[in-house]
């Protein structure tokens, strides 16, 4: 009898330690996959950190190269603000005819240093150029580009802030290349056109002279005062899609238009409620029509999205492919996706194409080094 409960004690003992093993492998392992996620978040936005910096470098390399062409004796040391984010050009001593120019951004914990190699040629130092025909121009890649920014209900203030940001990042990075593409900026769920849902601003008509960025008091009639006109305060007019883009295609079409390929940019939840007959359909013949003209849309979905075919769906319909849309989870990813939009109207801002005078100037080296 006593060996009986001996070994049920045994046994007993046995399953207590073996349970306790188990739960201790299982916590092990709980924390194993709690913890790669926790790592996999951070790394994901490093990657997205590091993403900008790099865009952010190069945009004021390109900048830099701009400000060579226009005097020789630029000397760097300034810092570029783009957007919310900023990039510092530092000091070009010049050595002969040569000039070495060194960017840098610090988003977080990332960083990017671009190191610039330029050769300016005796004639372009000279006050005698050398004779010889006039270079071709070369020809632009940018596009000329109208921003239609949402004020209707679904952005509230947050959201406009951000759409802002957005809106004048795109501007600045624009800035930084050569030929310089036109912009213009539009919003909607305004009736104030006429009894049209949207507009294109009098200080937001297409021009190349972009303005200069007076955030919270800009008055001055340029394309920033336009972003903040129509982001500062949102209205209950309805969302009317179809207007936003007639709008937005009209002026590309104006006189004010060029030879440049014609690109819109749409924000919107993708849910019409305007016109009140069939606003889908409107929207989407709006869309095809644009297109069958030769004009890019790129279309950003934010907000909800509703069941059947609004929303992501009507957007996805209304861009030029799948590859022209995008979705925006939060206000603050419009940032991320303006910059990869304007990389992709206008891939100069990571890739410079120079002006005519560049005949005069030779860039023998791009490239990102760990520090200076």
């Amino acid at each position: 009898m006593d060996k009986i409960h001996a070994n049920k004690r045994e046994s007993g003992y046995i399953t207590l330690i073996s349970a306790i093993i188990i739960a201790g492998v299982l916590m092990v392992a709980t924390f194993s996959l709690s913890y790669d996620g926790f790592t996999a978040r951070f790394n994901l936005l490093d990657r997205n950190n590091k993403e900008k910096s790099l865009q952010l470098a190069e945009g004021c390399a390109n900048i830099a190269v701009q400000r060579l062409l226009e005097d020789v004796n630029y000397f760097g040391n300034e810092t570029i603000s783009i957007g919310s984010e900023e990039c510092s050009i530092l000091d070009i001593d010049p050595i002969d005819d040569t000039r070495t120019i060194r960017t840098s951004s610090v988003v977080g914990s990332a960083y990017t240093n671009i190191e610039v190699g330029v050769i300016i040629s005796p004639s372009q130092s000279s006050t005698e150029p050398e004779s010889g025909p006039t270079p071709s121009p070369i020809p632009s890649l940018c596009a000329d580009t109208i921003m239609m920014l949402d004020r209707t209900g679904s952005m509230n203030a947050t959201a406009r802030a951000d759409e802002q940001v957005a809106a004048k990042n795109l501007i600045n990075l624009f800035s930084g290349v050569f030929p310089t593409a036109k912009i213009g900026v539009g919003r909607f769920g305004d009736s104030a056109n006429g009894g049209i849902e949207a507009e294109i601003l009098t200080s937001g008509q297409l021009t190349d002279v972009y303005g200069d960025d007076d955030p919270g008091n800009d008055s001055d009639n340029d394309l920033f005062h336009a972003v903040e006109t129509a982001t500062n305060t949102n209205s209950s007019v309805g969302t009317n899609l179809k207007d936003a883009i007639d709008v937005a295609q009209a002026e590309l079409e104006s006189s004010r238009g060029t030879s440049l390929p014609n690109v819109i940019i749409i924000i919107s939840d993708g849910d019409p409620s305007e016109p009140t007959t069939d606003p889908l359909t409107a929207a989407s013949n709006a869309a095809n029509s644009a297109k069958a003209a030769g004009t890019e849309i790129f279309t950003i979905h934010f907000g909800d999205d509703p069941s059947g075919l609004a929303g992501q769906e009507l957007l996805l319909s209304m861009a030029t492919d799948e590859n022209h849309f995008f979705v925006s989870p939060t206000s603050a990813d419009l940032q991320d996706l303006f910059v990869t939009i304007a990389n992709n109207i206008c891939p100069e801002i990571s890739n410079p194409i120079l002006s005519p005078a560049s005949s005069y100037i030779d860039i023998n080296s791009w490239k990102e080094v760990p520090n200076f």
